[in-house]
């Protein structure tokens, strides 16, 4: 469509899709912010016709694809606002889904800032519901969100091993760990001193198979008391190394 056309849907359609975007004025957008979104909105409706729509086919379209122009227009604020004022913050926590999980960190900041602890809420079973997977909880944040250096990607707070072996149940994959792994694996766990640890169990460092089963794994130092436990299993086999 020709730029002049585009215009004057746009000039025809900001009101109406304004109002269905729920870009009420207490949000104090900046005109030439919410001017951009109902343009890029607009833009994008009408490339979707072979031939040039009128405003109200793309009005109708726009009802039907309310969802997505919603996460949409939660993502342009997220790209277009420095700061956000708590309605502005609002907004883009209810209807961003998806769109939050790459700004997950500066939301929870703003969210700490401004003591919307129900925005954090929500925040939260968005990460847990379409963010990474096979994370640990955080213990301050409560977001699953632990990173394999034991740091919280979300609010920053750094866990101790011992939180990581109790959370991933350590103790019980360890024990049938040695008692499945071959000698080689279980010289090798020694030479290196610690192994890798998931959801799916335990790993010795070089393991393939670990990153197959795993979204996330955690390495975990050997104790002495461990180590002793190798050494004695490595005794019992009659399998040549």
């Amino acid at each position: 469509m020709r730029r002049q056309d585009i215009d004057k849907l746009v000039e025809e359609l900001y009101v109406p899709i304004f109002t269905q975007l729920s870009l009420t004025d207490d949000l104090g957008l900046p005109l030439e912010i919410s001017r951009q979104i109902v343009k890029d909105i607009v833009e994008m409706l009408a490339s979707e016709y072979s031939s040039r729509p009128t405003a109200d086919m793309i009005l109708k379209k726009a009802r039907r694809n309310l969802q997505f122009l919603l996460e949409y227009t939660a993502s342009k604020l997220l790209e277009l606002l420095e700061k956000f004022t708590p309605q502005q913050l609002e907004y883009i926590i209810l209807h961003g889904s998806r769109a939050l999980i790459p700004e997950v960190e500066r939301l929870y900041k703003s969210a700490v800032q401004l003591g919307r602890l129900d925005l954090i809420d929500q925040l939260r079973h968005v990460w847990n519901t379409y963010g990474p997977k096979g994370m640990i909880e955080c213990p301050k944040c409560g977001f699953n969100a632990i990173t394999p250096d034991n740091s919280c990607c979300v609010c920053g707070h750094v866990v101790t091993e011992n939180y990581i072996r109790s959370s991933l149940g350590f103790n019980e994959k360890f024990e049938l760990y040695i008692k499945s792994a071959s000698v080689a694996e279980l010289m090798e766990v020694l030479k290196y001193g610690y192994v890798l640890v998931g959801e799916k169990g335990v790993y010795y460092p070089r393991s393939p198979r670990a990153r197959v089963e795993n979204a996330v794994l955690y390495p975990v130092h050997l104790t002495a008391s461990e180590v002793s436990k190798i050494n004695e299993e490595i005794s019992t086999r009659e399998l040549k190394v």
